[in-house]
């Protein structure tokens, strides 16, 4: 089994993955993923030994980490969904819309009883993540005041379908592009701000921090996922690259991964390998 996987990757139907072990990188290949698709989100699932990914057409993708080869699933696109995410079992998918609304579905594609949706009233749904229970969902998004976007993220309880704490308001980042759960609780919502990439760190205590990436030069953060432990963060951006970051200094952990030639439109980590998918 891998001890630490990174994934990036997206619009060319390619994964690109980092071994962080020894720091060579491969590309993985999946006709499941059309030409002109950006890969808008991906994670692994518990055992890390397949890899969950959703389009921007609306649709999921499964890899077997091990050999690279997809695996069918049985649910059809939706191209109305503007985020989606996959629970940590693989066995329900979160889909998110511009009206502000969640819905949640099994991936088996059974039909049966839906459980009902969910209503932010808060703006556009960008972003989507399942706590590692798949008992809580974060929704990240953003809009409109005045003349500008502000972003905003809420955690929502699946089994009661109501809101665990109050929405957090941001006038940074915005947009958003990513949100990310995890293990020990912690929240991070990726995107843009004054030019410079920008994430958004709440602890499970409710305290809010900033990473303004400017000594990095990360101009803008399309993707962030948590390592299993919640120690460290993995951030996306349009430069093509993808960084580490300490989440309890707020520090960057070593020099940015390169090797795509788009910018990194959705990353996953596991405790070996550092998976990235590209726009195109």
């Amino acid at each position: 089994m891998a001890e630490k996987n990174v994934p990036a990757g997206g619009g060319d139907g390619t994964v690109f993955m980092w071994d962080m072990g020894s720091g060579a990188g491969r590309t993985l290949q999946s006709p499941s993923v059309g030409q002109h698709v950006d890969v808008t989100s991906t994670r692994f699932d518990l055992d890390g030994s397949r890899l969950y990914a959703t389009g921007s057409d609306g649709s999921v993708h499964i890899w077997d980490v091990g050999t690279g080869a997809p695996i069918p699933t049985p649910l059809e696109p939706d191209g109305a969904a503007t985020a989606i995410a996959i629970g940590p079992d693989g066995q329900q998918a979160a889909y998110g819309y511009a009206d502000g609304t969640i819905r949640t579905v099994a991936t088996d594609g059974q039909d049966g009883p839906q459980p009902p949706s969910l209503a932010t009233g808060l703006g556009s749904v960008m972003a989507l993540a399942y706590s590692s229970d798949g008992k809580r969902l974060v929704a990240a998004g953003q809009h409109q005041v005045g003349d500008h976007q502000e972003g905003w993220a809420q955690e929502w309880n699946l089994d009661t379908r109501a809101p665990a704490w109050p929405a957090l308001q941001f006038a940074r980042p915005s947009p958003v592009w990513s949100v990310a759960y995890g293990r020990d609780g912690h929240i991070a919502v990726g995107g843009w701000g004054d030019g410079m990439g920008t994430i958004v760190l709440r602890a499970p205590d409710g305290q809010v921090t900033n990473i303004d990436c400017l000594s990095c030069q990360q101009p803008g953060v399309q993707s962030v996922a948590f390592n299993g432990s919640g120690t460290q963060l993995v951030s996306g951006g349009i430069d093509n690259t993808v960084r580490l970051w300490d989440t309890a200094t707020g520090t960057q952990i070593q020099s940015a991964l390169s090797g795509q030639t788009e910018d990194t439109r959705a990353v996953a980590i596991s405790d070996r390998y550092v998976k990235s998918f590209p726009g195109s």
